[in-house]
């Protein structure tokens, strides 16, 4: 069965302001955890990444998670790595050299 709701102008504009302010509220403030609550692992971006391994190109981080290296852990779609596997990384990298 189909209803059909009538609103004036104005109700329309705040119903319309809620739900704008509603979604920038979300973007603006996205739910992602900072740290890992099962090992108490921080977890960092790919900027956060890339500065501890002294690199200046994501594009660099991204292929080091491709072959492997370092592993990619999703929070829906976002990438975050655990910052005890960075610097892991980091110091097997260090005694190669």
């Amino acid at each position: 069965m189909n209803s059909i709701i009538i609103l004036t102008p104005e109700e329309v504009e705040e119903f319309m302001s809620r739900l704008f302010n509603s979604l920038l509220e979300k973007i603006s403030n996205p739910m992602v955890p900072v740290q890992n609550t099962d090992s108490g692992d921080e977890l960092i971006t790919r900027r956060e990444a890339a500065d501890l391994l002294k690199m200046k190109s994501l594009v660099t981080i991204d292929k080091l998670a491709k072959k492997g290296l370092l592993k990619k852990h999703r929070l829906g779609t976002v990438v975050r790595f655990k910052k005890s596997e960075v610097l892991a990384f980091s110091q097997s990298q260090y005694k190669k050299r």
